[in-house]
């Protein structure tokens, strides 16, 4: 990638139309914080293997609009694929430290140098449940 900014995707996680937009006018809007996450639609696989919306994965606002590190040094409240984040912060960080909670390290990492955008508007779905015949209740 040679942009500005890099976003994230699990495979298995879908961006909303919108996401992108909204990310990099908060941004602009704040071109001191260096790192952008968001809320999320939780989807499942219903009985015939169609996708549907559960609800956000946070029903409260979980971090305040902008954030420091501090505010995600006892738990990871960022999901990967909601993140969008300044290559230069970055490259200060990288490379990632493959193993277990790999993201959530990159993002402590990152935040010793920039401080954080979160914005409580659902933004990428995130898949629950990735077998296709699980069956809906």
């Amino acid at each position: 990638s040679h942009g500005e900014y890099i976003a994230f995707l699990d495979d298995d996680d879908m961006f909303l139309e919108n996401k992108l937009q909204r990310q990099i006018s908060a941004m602009l809007d704040n071109p001191d914080a260096g790192l952008c996450c968001a809320n999320m639609y939780k989807i499942n696989y219903d009985a015939e293997g169609k996708w549907r919306v559960i609800g956000p994965y946070f029903a409260t606002s979980i971090l305040t609009t902008r954030f420091t590190r501090e505010a995600i040094t006892r738990s990871n409240y960022i999901n990967n694929s909601t993140v969008l984040i300044k290559r230069e912060i970055l490259e200060r960080c990288s490379p990632f430290k493959l193993g277990k909670n790999e993201d959530y390290d990159m993002w402590l990492r990152a935040m010793e140098h920039t401080s954080g955008i979160y914005i409580d508007e659902p933004l990428t779905y995130y898949t629950v449940n990735t077998v296709k015949n699980y069956s809906y209740r």
